[in-house]
């Protein structure tokens, strides 16, 4: 069977044959909302996984951003059966993968923040609730498309430091032409902006920059967490980059809203491994 995990900026696929033998393969990302089902099929077809053999490629578990509508998860169902010629594909959130990987079969609200960002309370089996994260333009907050949003912004209005304006640019060899390009014309712009994270992170001790990030969590946790306090617990979980990178000012602002971290992966994919095998 093939297991794939991923959002926007990168797709993680394992392959488990009969024998619960392993292989491991990362591409780039793919999201129904900004991409065709033909672009998409192109990115599985020119990878190595064409070359497995035997009943490994029968079925798929694929996990992934912009799989909450029936359109976007047949786009996804349809480029694996077309890539790889499966039998059965199962599509469900990144959210879902979240989830299993950090609970398995106990319950307990499960966030993501990553590229984009995602939260909801697991029964133990399903996503029962979900404040929808609405995506790059709409939500997201917290997350590394967020995060570099946010900062390009005031850069540009010049509402931070000279001297770190200055850095933005140099490091990044960049301008605000073609950072308005890259914002409007090209295409994953929440991808585009959460490469600026690295920046972020280098500098959090910058007074300007931890602000930039406690707001952000602060939004995430105002306007997405708090609404799970229904389930009378105050523990959360979470998922990517964005949460490993930032885990002491993620820890901070949970607090500051009464919730305590029980835990914090980069990646739900090898806990998602032992549960498919298990199930």
């Amino acid at each position: 069977m093939i297991i794939a995990e991923g959002g926007s900026t990168k797709l993680d696929i394992v392959v488990i044959d009969e024998q619960n033998e392993v292989r491991r393969y990362s591409l780039p990302g793919i999201n129904p909302f900004y991409q065709s089902t033909e672009e998409m099929t192109s990115t599985l077809k020119e990878s190595q996984i064409r070359g497995e053999r035997g009943n490994a490629l029968k079925k798929v578990y694929y996990y992934g951003a912009g799989c909450a509508f029936e359109e976007q998860t047949n786009a996804i169902k349809e480029c694996f059966k077309q890539a790889f010629q499966s039998e059965t594909v199962e599509v469900e959130s990144d959210l879902l993968a979240a989830a299993r990987g950090l609970f398995g079969d106990e319950k307990g609200i499960a966030a993501i923040l990553g590229t984009g960002s995602n939260s909801g309370y697991y029964d133990g089996e399903r996503i029962i609730d979900n404040v929808s994260s609405l995506g790059f333009m709409l939500g997201d907050e917290g997350s590394g498309g967020y995060l570099g949003k946010h900062l390009v912004s005031d850069i540009l209005k010049g509402l931070t430091s000279a001297e770190l304006a200055d850095e933005f640019f140099h490091e990044h060899h960049t301008n605000k032409e073609e950072i308005m390009e890259n914002v409007y014309k090209k295409p994953f712009p929440n991808r585009y902006l959460a490469g600026f994270v690295p920046f972020i992170a280098k500098r959090i001790e910058n007074a300007y920059v931890n602000t930039l990030v406690m707001n952000s969590f602060r939004d995430f946790f105002k306007r997405n967490i708090a609404h799970y306090s229904i389930y009378d617990t105050k523990q959360i979980s979470f998922v990517g980059g964005v949460a490993q990178q930032f885990k002491r000012e993620l820890t901070l602002v949970a607090s500051q809203y009464g919730f305590i971290i029980n835990d914090v992966q980069k990646s739900p994919l090898e806990r998602l491994i032992d549960y498919h095998i298990k199930h």
